[in-house]
């Protein structure tokens, strides 16, 4: 056999380390959706070929331009927008029905106010009692006499949905279920939810235990400015005492675009159940989805529900932030007025095709006193539409209101005085 000349060997050489470059360019560079969603499948179970794929083969031949309204297969359903509390759509909206684990929102809630009136704290330690452990449904596998923070045990009871963390969070906070459940019930009512009823901070299931649609959109409402609740709510997973990584059994906060809140529910007596908000352009809608009947309903509906708002809604400025809406007289100043602006804007999603009236109502101060830089409260102003608030801001004054001066002084004596001749 004849050596291999250098001239074909460098050639060789030269077309394996090209065929190498390529190779490692396709697996480095060239990923996949497919190739990306088994990644996050290692990563993050809620991307487990069987629940993704047959939420989003169900999402995608759905059309949200061409129907009037959604189509859901579920007990009872809201749509709401967050900023003007307008409905988009409802089913059997005040239909008494079991709310499940989305109980825990208001289970937080309540707790929250404890942490915030000085009562309780995140670094405090508690421990799960025997009666905690005991509890049925999705648990956090501490047994009795484990020891946590306040603060971790809130984020298993909000990301894994744990009974029995919610157990440990009413007996902290309440000294027993029962006390905590009257808590609850005096925070539904103080925040206007009409036909809710508490008796444990979990929602395992009880036949006085319930509320509606309306009334959960209510209470999810009331939190999407809590910046505290947002955290618990969109927290994508937590580390469990037992070493296991705990992912949000909202699976929305990873399917679905904008998503970042609230919480699942389901029993047998409840069905699948989901309240839930997500974000676009602006606008923030709020859907709840009360009793579905088979695996993952609750996210199909749900997600159906915010892609019919986000395709059928625009929000619509009835009230431009720094626009002059009332003008309030001034005392002790140069000026003898001055014009009083919206400290905000005042949006309200209008469907297509749609056309609204605004009814602006201003409530000012008698007067302004100077001098006083500009930006001084200076009254209100609200929004309706067929009757109803759809929208509220301050009034601040427009410009500076500068010191009278003697010479203003003078002038006013003198005008005063010729005039009464």
């Amino acid at each position: 056999m004849k050596p291999m000349n250098m001239t074909k060997k460098l050639i060789y050489i030269l077309i394996a380390v090209i065929t190498m470059i390529g190779f490692c360019s396709v697996s480095v560079f060239g990923e996949t959706d497919a190739d990306a969603q088994s990644d996050a499948a290692v990563t993050n179970p809620a991307y487990s070929d069987k629940a993704y794929t047959a939420v989003m083969d169900a999402f995608n031949a759905y059309d949200a331009r061409s129907e009037t309204a959604p189509g859901l297969d579920v007990s009872a359903a809201i749509l709401m927008d967050a900023g003007s509390g307008r409905v988009l759509y409802e089913l059997c909206p005040d239909e008494l029905r079991y709310p499940a684990s989305m109980t825990k929102l208001m289970t937080l809630l309540v707790t929250l106010d404890a942490i915030d009136a000085g009562q309780v704290s995140y670094d405090d330690v508690v421990t799960f009692s025997e009666a905690a452990v005991a509890e049925d449904g999705s648990k956090t596998g501490c047994p009795a006499g484990t020891t946590d923070t306040l603060k971790h045990v809130l984020e298993m009871m909000m990301v894994c949905s744990a009974n029995d963390a919610a157990y440990v969070v009413a007996e902290t906070v309440g000294g027993d279920v029962a006390t905590f459940a009257a808590l609850m019930n005096a925070k539904a009512k103080a925040l206007g939810m009409e036909h809710t009823n508490y008796v444990n901070p979990n929602g395992l299931h009880a036949e006085n235990h319930y509320m509606t649609a309306r009334d959960m959109a209510t209470l999810c409402r009331n939190c999407i400015n809590n910046e505290t609740v947002m955290y618990f709510c969109s927290l994508a997973s937590t580390t469990l005492p037992t070493g296991t990584v705990c992912y949000n059994t909202n699976k929305l906060l990873f399917w679905y675009e904008g998503c970042d809140g609230f919480k699942t529910g389901t029993t047998e007596a409840a069905g699948h159940c989901l309240a839930t908000t997500a974000e676009r352009d602006g606008m923030r809608l709020i859907a709840v989805v009360m009793g579905g009947t088979y695996d993952y309903s609750h996210y199909i509906n749900g997600m159906k529900l915010l892609e019919y708002g986000f395709a059928n809604y625009t929000l619509t400025t009835l009230v431009e932030k720094g626009s002059v809406l009332a003008k309030a007289d001034v005392v002790y100043g140069k000026e003898d007025t001055v014009g009083l602006i919206a400290e905000s804007d005042i949006l309200y999603p209008v469907k297509s095709g749609e056309t609204v009236t605004p009814e602006i109502v201003t409530d000012i101060a008698e007067s302004i006193e100077g001098p006083a830089k500009a930006g001084l409260d200076g009254g209100n102003v609200v929004v309706k539409i067929d009757g109803k608030e759809v929208g509220s801001c301050d009034l601040v004054t427009e410009t500076m209101i500068h010191k009278r001066t003697v010479f203003h002084w003078l002038k006013d004596f003198f005008s005063a005085l010729v005039s009464s001749v």
